[in-house]
Parts: structure tokens; sequence; C-alpha cells
């Protein structure tokens, strides 16, 4: 790469020391995270590694930091931050870096998998270990291919030669087991051991494993139990325990061969590898990631785990590698060949890893130009921001409205020196943290000095020390400032205080320029909240160092301070990286500490990074490599939002103020508002589409839901000028809440298509269940480009009945509906709006599944209504209630298991329920509807977990039971993950005295009337 990178890897799991990893005892995992760390530090990278480990310290080139410290705001950031496995990092504190990868090392585990998909909303790209890792994860995140780099683990071939040169051969029959107990072990001790050594009375079993954990479920707990009893008593079997990595090498490389008769899904197998590179062939099971990590075929058994012949075939190949010298041989050159140094070693495979991350950063450079000089506005990088629309000029990929960001951004900071000035003094003791951690490094810097001089470099309105000065008597002050009117309220303040014969005061707009004003050395030169506004701060630092005797003490800023000042002056943002490339001259000396100070809107972490130290003669300040910042910098997309709206002046405003600090842009449609919707939406900053502002208003006509949100979705997305990478969809009676969490999923999202948001129904007499419709999505799919389907209760779809696969349900943000506050509401859109246009839906889209399920849905709400308002099970109540199941069985029932069995079925159950207690039969079996109580419980063992809670439920007859018992059955054994498409709330409302001609006419569904009227 043109430049090295600042990487942390991450992981939290078993405790590490800052030594070399063969000479602790770790976890595969582990041990792979610092052998990697360690070889990507020599190839010049600046590494860490977040890890359990006892404080701060290093590791060689690698600094080693304790896992705690990751979650806090320490204004650390990364260039690169690699997370293997402890993917819980990024929901909760994600580190702030320019890309981020995953490092699989795990199945696809139900319990682990939704944290898996929270985090590749956060990665650019996950690792996975072997192509048996990357095919387990397919049936479970749709696309993952498309995110996925095949790597694998590597070997220290430099220690493990050593150890291999130096090893002798076995005097006798010496095996070896090394994995965790429950992956084998029993197995292995219980009934092939005794045949080996009936074949091989000399030989000798070692069994060792790292340390146990102590959170291990009772079954594993007990197999661990039972492992140790039986290593303890059956004969030629000893236990080594926990070694360290470099001594386990020594007992592998003096071993017959290594015994691995598994039936755990592998990923990789270190400690295959590990063997082949010592030179120590392998028996075990010919599945998962062995049958690519093992390297000699006839050594891998294909027989069925358990089976007979599996066990046959595996004690015949142990004594084989003993017997046979011509075949043990074979194993070992095989394996030699399959694991060396120029496939298997760790600097390759971190120079592997490193073209990969060079390649995406070009990439991502080349194609989202417009969305880093996004995010470089919105960091206040002004200066790399020019540089970057000059390189590329003309080749229209900026979004219009940031290139008028830039300008407005490049003309405001001339303004600045005129702009007005505010005196800010707060009262003793309540001042703010800038201003004490800063005092506190000035007088540290003259500590015993009484007459000291101090020299503030835009000093503004004397606000940071003239409080300082009246601490000192003996101090005095020279100011600077480009801003007259600041400099005269400095003027003022001071001689109010007292210290008018102390306090000189220059203007200056570049003091570094030639031709600027004439001052002396100082004791101390402060630059505070300055370097940020000038061009080149290399040379202000430079000339302030110039006239600094005993030190140079300041502060810089890091996060997006103006949107919260609302300011636009800055021309810079220091990180971590940028202040210590500027001060590296004199890093010996440098105290360098961050302070946290607040965040935005969107959960950015603000900081101030605070410096003090002497000069270091006649070196100067390093530079910033801007070139660098923009080709590392992470793209920020641009989110649009759009609302459609129709007298909604009670409620537009605090739509519009939920979402305003998490989009770029908003969009509104007015279908045709006569009350003040559109003179608040004008007192809001909304204009015409010919302005082509930040916040648009259009009238458009509504026909229906679908059609009307589509064009507005392509009247926002236009001509494809101003690209939008998503669109985010809000109704105005609606309040997005902890929007920051969907922000920063969507910041960093490489992988998915849409995100789901839960949906909150607030209701004033009564509860609705809540739904999870898709809000946020790219109009560019991977898979296709979504839009909206359905007349009402609409989805966004790739097609009609084709949902988007690669979706997310948003953790922590939900939207609060106030539609359904009150029962009047609710009657209106029910009978006034809704009715009239599910029944055009039924009529445009006979097939769609939703629409099915709604029927389920709204045949039950009108057999309850009916009920309700007539006290008794009516004629129409009954053909309703049979209606609902009926629907439900004949075209719910076949359609994909999350609408049947997560929508559809409740819905049935309430109409079979309904009928049942009112002893009334079906019309399709002529029985009465019964329910039932089952609890199905699948695991290792009964006292895995609580037993799972007991519950009724009502069925149609018992060859129904049956059909649910087996699918039951079948959905505990297959774990399946589907996410449940959006089912619109369940509306109960008192109905009025026109009830009765409410109703929802069968053949909509094509489904039988009944003959003659029911009784």
């Amino acid at each position: 790469m043109s430049a090295p990178l600042d990487i942390l890897l991450a992981t939290h799991g078993l405790p590490v020391a800052a030594e070399d990893p063969v000479d602790q005892a770790l976890g595969g995992s582990e041990t792979a995270v610092l052998s990697m760390a360690a070889a990507l530090a020599r190839r010049g990278h600046r590494v860490a590694v977040g890890c359990r480990v006892d404080g701060a310290t290093c590791y060689g080139e690698v600094e080693l930091l304790p896992w705690e410290t990751l979650a806090a705001h320490t204004g650390r950031s990364w260039e690169l931050a690699i997370v293997a496995r402890s993917f819980e990092l990024l929901s909760k504190a994600a580190p702030k870096a320019g890309m981020t990868a995953l490092w699989h090392h795990d199945m696809p585990q139900a319990g682990r998998l939704d944290s898996v998909r929270g985090a590749m909303a956060q990665a650019e790209l996950s690792f996975f270990l072997s192509r048996f890792h990357l095919e387990s994860f397919k049936p479970h995140i749709h696309g993952v291919e498309d995110h996925a780099v095949l790597t694998t683990n590597g070997v220290d071939f430099a220690a493990a030669g050593a150890i291999r040169r130096g090893a002798e051969p076995p005097r006798r029959p010496e095996f070896l087991f090394a994995s965790r107990p429950e992956r084998g072990l029993e197995t292995l001790l219980r009934d092939l051991w005794p045949r080996i050594l009936n074949r091989l009375p000399d030989a000798r079993l070692r069994v060792t494993s790292y340390a146990v954990p102590t959170d291990l479920p009772p079954a594993a707990r007990a197999a661990h139990r039972r492992c140790r009893d039986l290593v303890r008593r059956t004969p030629g079997v000893h236990g080594i325990g926990p070694l360290r990595r470099r001594e386990f090498w020594r007992h592998l490389a003096s071993s017959s061969a290594l015994l691995y008769p598994t039936d755990f899904p592998e990923t990789n197998c270190m400690v295959a590898l590990e063997a082949q590179a010592l030179g120590v062939p392998l028996v075990t099971s010919d599945r998962f990631a062995l049958a690519e990590t093992v390297g000699f075929g006839p050594c891998r058994i294909s027989a069925p785990w358990g089976s007979s012949a599996y066990g046959d075939a595996f004690v015949d190949l142990a004594v084989r590698l003993v017997e046979d010298r011509p075949f043990r041989a074979e194993a070992v050159a095989a394996g030699d060949a399959h694991v060396s140094p120029e496939t298997h070693s760790w600097d390759r495979l971190a120079e592997t890893w490193e073209h990969e991350f060079g390649t995406r950063f070009q990439g991502r450079f080349r194609r989202r130009r417009a969305g880093i000089l996004r995010r470089l506005l919105r960091d206040s990088q002004a200066v790399a921001a020019r540089r970057l629309v000059d390189q590329g000029a003309g080749d229209g990929t900026f979004d219009p409205l940031d290139l008028q960001e830039l300008e407005r951004r490049e003309t405001s900071l001339r303004r600045a020196f005129d702009a007005p000035a505010t005196l800010f003094e707060p009262p003793p003791g309540s001042e703010p943290v800038q201003m004490t951690e800063l005092w506190k490094r000035i007088e540290g810097r003259l500590a015993g000095v009484r007459n000291a001089t101090l020299l503030d470099v835009g000093c503004g309105e004397g606000n940071l020390l003239l409080p300082l000065l009246r601490r000192h008597p003996g101090w005095t002050l020279t100011g600077i400032d480009g801003n007259r009117g600041r400099l005269d309220l400095a003027a003022e303040r001071a001689r109010r205080l007292g210290l008018g014969d102390r306090v000189r005061l220059l203007h200056a707009v570049d003091p570094y320029v030639d031709g600027g004003p004439e001052i002396p050395a100082h004791d101390v030169a402060v630059l505070a909240e300055v370097l940020e506004f000038f061009d080149d701060p290399a040379a202000l630092l430079a000339w302030a160092e110039a006239r600094a005797r005993r030190g140079v003490v300041g502060y810089v800023l890091d996060g997006p301070w103006e949107i919260l000042s609302g300011e636009t002056w800055q021309r810079h943002q220091f990180d971590d990286g940028a202040t210590g490339r500027l001060l590296a001259h004199v890093e010996p000396d440098l105290d360098l500490h961050y302070v946290p100070c607040g965040q935005t809107p969107r959960g950015e972490v603000l900081g101030c990074r605070f410096f003090s130290y002497r000069p270091a003669g006649d070196r100067r300040p390093g530079t910033l490599d801007l070139d660098r910042l923009m080709r590392r910098c992470p793209p920020l997309p641009k989110v649009t939002a759009t609302l459609m709206v129709k007298n909604e002046e009670a409620n537009v405003r605090r739509c519009v103020d939920s979402l305003a600090p998490f989009v770029d842009q908003i969009w509104v449609a007015d279908t045709g508002s006569r009350d003040a919707t559109a003179p608040i939406l004008k007192s809001m900053g909304f204009g015409t589409e010919e302005e082509q502002g930040r916040r648009i208003v259009v009238p458009i006509p509504f026909e229906d839901f679908s059609r009307t949100r589509n064009a507005l979705a392509n009247r926002a997305l236009g001509d494809g000028t101003s690209e939008t990478d998503y669109l985010l969809w809000q109704d105005a009676d609606e309040i997005l809440h902890r929007g920051e969490v969907l922000r920063r999923l969507v910041d960093a999202n490489v992988f998915y298509d849409a995100f789901a948001i839960e949906q909150r129904h607030v209701t004033a007499d009564g509860s609705i269940r809540p739904d999870h419709p898709l809000r946020c999505y790219r109009p560019r799919g991977v898979d296709g480009q979504p839009r909206f389907f359905g007349c009402i209760h609409e989805q966004v779809q790739l097609g009609l009945n084709e949902p988007v696969r690669r979706m997310l349900i948003c953790p922590e943000t939900h939207v609060v509906h106030l539609g359904y506050l009150g029962e009047a509401g609710r009657l209106d859109k029910s009978f006034g709006r809704n009715l009239p246009l599910f029944l055009k839906d039924r009529r445009e889209h006979p097939d769609r599944w939703v629409g099915h399920v709604l029927g389920v849905r709204e045949f039950l709400l009108i057999a309850r209504q009916e009920i309700r308002h007539a006290g008794r099970v009516t004629p129409k109540a009954y053909r309703h209630l049979n209606w609902s199941w009926e629907l439900w069985r004949r075209s719910v029932r076949p359609l994909p298991a999350p609408f049947y069995r997560r929508l559809g079925f409740d819905l049935s159950r309430a109409a079979l329920e309904a009928l049942g207690r009112h002893r009334l039969p079906l019309r399709a079996t002529g029985q009465v509807p019964f329910a039932v109580d089952f609890s199905l419980e699948i695991g290792p063992s009964p006292s895995d977990g609580p037993p799972r809670p007991r519950a009724w439920t009502w069925v149609a007859d018992a060859d129904e039971l049956r059909e649910i018992v087996e699918e039951r059955l079948e959905d505990a054994l297959s774990q399946t993950t589907a996410a449940p498409p959006r089912l619109p709330p369940e509306e109960t409302p008192t109905l009025p005295s026109r009830w009765s001609e409410v109703d929802l006419p069968p053949e909509l569904f094509d489904l039988e009337p009944f003959a003659e009227e029911v009784p």
C-alpha cells in the first residue's frame, strides 16, 4: 500500500500476555489474532490489539489494549478495524475506523446470528476461514458470499521449523489428542482407543487442551467430567493439561499421529495445520473444513461418524501410520505440500490481507467520491474537500448540494473575521472542561515562574486566558486575533477585570504570513482551538514555536463540532492520527491527552485533544497528509426522507423535527392539504422542486398509497445527478425515535439493501401489537430496485410477493405512530379510507400474499365486531369466522413460513376459538374446533435450560393437530431464522350503528359463499 495503515484487531476471548503467542496457552482464535497483528506490524503497519489483557502494554511492535478501553471514549481512531469473533463490540461502541472488517471464527449458531447480522451492517467485508465455513452461512444470510473473503489460519513456520528439526522420532507409538473434550475425546477414549491399544499394546495417548471456560452449559460440563474420569482410568492415556503452544508443539512433533475423531463442525482447525507443518499426520473425519485443512485424503474418514465403519477405518489408519512407514511418509509429504510457508505462513496471509484492503480502499475511493466529499464536509475537513473536488472536477460524481456547501464553507472563514462577538463569562467553579484542562497544562509548564509571559494565538474575546491571568498576578498576556470586534470585547473585559496594564492585544488575520506583527519570544505560546481554522496549521504552529521559550500548549477539536455550533469556519479536524503526524517532531516531550466533550444528535463523539511540549529546536512540525485522509475516509451516504401529507398541521412539524438530524434531504408530497400544513412547511424552510434545496415540497395527487409513494420517491431521485443512497419513508403522524442508531448502521453499511424499523402504535384506549415495516432502503439494491406494492398496507418489495432479502431489523430505533391514538380517528381511517382501498387492492392484486393474510384478519374482525354488537354469534358472524379459517387454510397455509406461521396462524386460531367456545362446527369439517395443550422441547438434555412454557392452541380437527406438531418439530430442528414480514396493526374499534353495512365479499378471495342462510 502507498502508506502504512493504523490498524486495530479486536477479540474478547481467553486472556493474553505481552508475549509471543507460541509461548502462551491460547485458543486458536487468540493465537490467530496476535499472530496476524505481529505479521501486519512486520509489514510496517501501526497495529493495536484490543483483548483481555491487564493494562495497556506492548508485544514487540504491537500495542495491546484492554478490551474495556475499546468501549470507552478515548479518542482513538483507526484507518482499519478488524473485529474477530466478538461482534458485540460493534453494537455497543463501534471503533471509529475508516474501514471495518469481520473475522469470523464460529459457525452460524442460532444464538449468535443476530449479532453477526448486525455486525455485517457495520463492516466492509467478512473473512471466512474455509469454503465450508462460508457455505454454512449461506442458508442463514442471503448474499453473504458478496461480503466474503476466503482466508485460512496460519502457522509460525520459524518457531515450528525449529521444533520440527529438533524433534526425535517416537520410540514407541505415541498419539496425541488436542482439542476441547466435547469434540470427540469421549468417543476416542471409550470406543476407539481400547481397540488401538489392543493392536499396539505399547502405544500411549497424550491428551491436552487449553483451559476450559467456566461458563460452559451443563451438558458440556458433564461431558468434561466424563472425559476426565476416562483419562484417569483408561490404560495408556495420560492427561498433560493445558500447555503453552511451543511446549504443545514439542509433544506434537514427537507423536506418531494426531487423533481427532470428531463430529464437531470445524471452520478451519489450526491444530491440523500445525500438525502438518510439524510433519505429523492426522486421522480425522472427512467432513466440515477438515476436508480442506487436512491435505492427505486417505487419512480422512468418509464413513458416517459414530458408525462401525467409521470406527474400523479410524483404528486401521492409526495402526497403519505406525506400521506402514511408506504410507506415513506419503502422509507427511502431502501435509508438507498442503501447509507450506507459501500458503499458510502468517506473513504470507498478512500480505494477502494487505492487498485486499488496499484494493478495497482504492475501489471505494474511485466509486464513492460523492460520499467521501459528504463525510469531509460533515467532519469540517474543508481543505481536503476542496482538493478532492479539484481532483475530480467535471466528472459529475458530486452532489450539487454538497458542492454548494463547500463553496459556502470556503467563503465563510473570511466572514468569520467580521462576525459579531459575544462574551462568555462562566461563574467561578463552573468553567467548561476546555478551560480547566488548558489552565492545568499552562500552569504545569510555568510551575514556579512568577513573572511569565503568555502568547494567546486566536485569543478571541479573551474568554480562556483572562480569568487565568487573575489567578497569577505576575503574568502578562499578548493576544492576537483576526476579528476586531472580539479584540474590542477582550480589551473591555481586561479593563473591567483590572488587567489593562498586563494585556496587549494585536489584530492579525494570518500572523505567520510575512508582514505580520513583530512579536518577541514569550514563555508559553497558547493555541487553543485555532489550528483548525488555518489552511496550513503546520506553518502557524512553527511560527508559534519560534516565539515560545518554555513550551507550546493548546488543544484541537476532534469530531463534527460545527454540527452543534452551526458555524462553518473550520478548515481541518484533528483525530489522533492527524495530531500525531503534526506533532511527531516533539514526540519524546509531548504530553497528549484526549477529553470527551459530548455527542452530536447522531451520536458522534465530540472531544478535545490537548497538547503540551517544549519546542524542538530546528525540527519543524509535520504536515497533514490530505491525500491519505481522502483515500481512507469512509464515505457518508446520502439519506433522503420522504413524507406524504394531507391536512397534517397538528403533526408535520414534530415529524420533520424527528427526522432532520438524521437525513440529508427531506421531500414532502402534499396530496391536497386545505389546512395550515403548507404554511408550516414553508416556515420550516421547505421550498419548491426548482429551488433545489435540502427541504422540498411537491404537489402529488393521491391515487393509492403505493402509487403516491412511488411517485414521490421518483421525484426525489430525479435524473440521477443528485445521487441518493437511501430513501427513508415516514408519515406525518409518526415520530422517529433514536434515529442515531439507524444512521450509524446506514453510514457504515455495504451489505444490506433495506432496514426494518419497529413501528409502535400509541393508543389511549387499548393496545396494538407493533410491526416491522421496511422503512429505509436503497433505491438501487444489489438484488434489484425496491419499490412500494399494494394500494393499502403497502410494502417495500422487489416485486409483488418478492421481499427484499438483504434486510436487517434495526435495533433500538422505532417509529412512534400517533394516528390510532383515539377511537374516532381509527374509525375514520378504517371505514372512510382503508376498506375501499383494501377492496381496490384485492381487485388489482388478487395474488398478493399479504392481501390473503389481511383477508383472514378482516373476516375475523368483522365477525368479532358482529358478536360484540349483537351479543351472540349471528349468521353473519358465523359466515365470516368460517371464511377467515377457510382463507387461511386454502390461500395462506401454502405460503412461505413467515406468512402462514407467524402472521396467519394466530388469526386462524382466533377464528377457531370463537367457533369452539360457542360449540359451532366448521363448515369445511363439520366438527367443532377444540383446544389442545402441548409443549415441544429439544436439546442435548432436559437440564440444559428451563422448560418451554406450555400454551393452549385451537385446532380444527385431529389431522390439523398432527400437522402442527410435525411443523413445530421441523421448525425446532432447523432453527429457522427468517425475518417476519410486515403486517399492519390490528384494529378493534367500537363500531357505529352502520355496522351491518360493513362487509367483505368472499368472491374477492375465491371463497365459496354460503348456499343458504345459516341458523
